[in-house]
């Protein structure tokens, strides 16, 4: 019975068991599963329920023969649900390490790909300001500089 106990628990983890001989010679084997964190922290109303069937004892009646092979059976029945939900959890925690590393990937390349917009963004209109400063001085050398000096020309209004 004990190497069936240590199937049904992990290190930590405890359990209440009553091994009762009735004078017809049936048993009564009681289980009652003991969790070791504080139930009034515990606030969510899905947690409660896992808590609340978590906690709840198996009992087995009958002949001695017949509550061995129910047990057996039972703790067989726990170790592969233990097994399925380890494995439920293991594909749960390996798909949001994925979700993580792919949303933070995108999240970077984005960034990357803001950065060089606005870099280029800058580098257009640093070019076309030095353009447009270009085009200005070369206008500004290609007019010629009026002359201060009174026109000679008497007949002229100008």
């Amino acid at each position: 019975m004990l190497d069936l106990l240590t199937r049904m628990t992990h290190a930590g983890e405890s359990m209440t068991v009553r091994y009762t001989r009735k004078s017809d010679d049936s048993v009564e084997l009681l289980i009652q599963p003991a969790l070791g964190d504080d139930a009034d922290l515990v606030t969510d109303e899905d947690a409660m329920k896992a808590r609340a069937a978590l906690c709840r004892p198996v009992l087995f009646r009958g002949s001695h023969a017949d509550v061995s092979e129910c047990f057996t059976r039972h703790v067989q029945a726990n170790v592969d649900a233990r097994q399925q939900l380890r494995d439920s959890y293991d594909d749960l925690t390996s798909a949001t390490k994925e979700a993580a590393k792919s949303a933070a990937q995108a999240a970077a390349s984005k960034k990357a790909k803001t950065a060089a917009s606005a870099k280029a963004a800058n580098t257009d209109t640093t070019a076309t300001t030095t353009k447009a400063d270009s085009t200005t001085e070369s206008q500004a050398e290609a007019t010629p500089k009026a002359d201060t000096a009174p026109a000679s020309n008497p007949s002229s209004l100008f």
